[in-house]
């Protein structure tokens, strides 16, 4: 979700707001965020409704649950939706004492303009730690993943990332620790 296109029209130009809400917070194991927005006409372009909301759930002591759904397209075209899902799981008692924190997400684009190739969707497993950290990823950002209230760099991408680090302290005057 990218709240700085509300307001703007395709060429950056400003859009009235006439009205909008926002509502977060927690309530229990749950955090809560809606905001819902509605602009005026402008130049040719119809007044828009756009909402976002964002649910999480803390499972356990260290990992959460989400859910995110935007409608509304800023800048007026075909509606645009956008729902996903995403999970967290850490644990600091991996291998005794240390750190493993797994993340994945599924986002789905519906729009009217669009058809096929609509998914975004990743999955990283990292272990961090003071001396040797390790980390495995996956990201798949499809051809017409187009959120209208996102922002996305790129499109048509997948990519896969590994990667080793170790960073001993070597008790050196003046150096803490190195990264190698």
């Amino acid at each position: 979700f990218f709240c700085r296109r509300i307001g703007l029209d395709a060429n950056g130009e400003e859009v009235p707001i006439i009205a909008g809400a926002k509502l977060t917070g927690r309530a229990g194991d749950y955090g809560i965020g809606v905001l819902d927005v509605v602009t005026d006409d402008v130049d040719g372009l119809d007044g828009q409704n756009l909402f976002a909301t964002r649910l999480t759930r803390d499972v356990g002591e260290q990992s959460t649950i989400g859910l995110i759904a935007t409608d509304g397209n800023p800048v007026g075209g075909p509606d645009n939706t956008v729902w996903g899902l995403d999970a967290t799981w850490r644990t600091s008692e991996f291998r005794g004492d240390k750190q493993l924190i797994t993340n994945t997400f599924f986002l789905r684009v519906d729009s009217d303009d669009l058809s096929g190739d609509e998914s975004a969707f990743g999955l990283a497993v990292r272990a961090p730690s003071d001396l040797v950290s390790w980390e495995l990823g996956a990201l798949e950002i499809q051809e017409n993943f187009d959120p209208a209230l996102g922002f996305v760099p790129r499109t048509g991408v997948r990519r896969y990332k590994g990667g080793l680090d170790w960073t001993p302290r070597p008790g050196w005057s003046g150096v803490r620790q190195l990264e190698l």
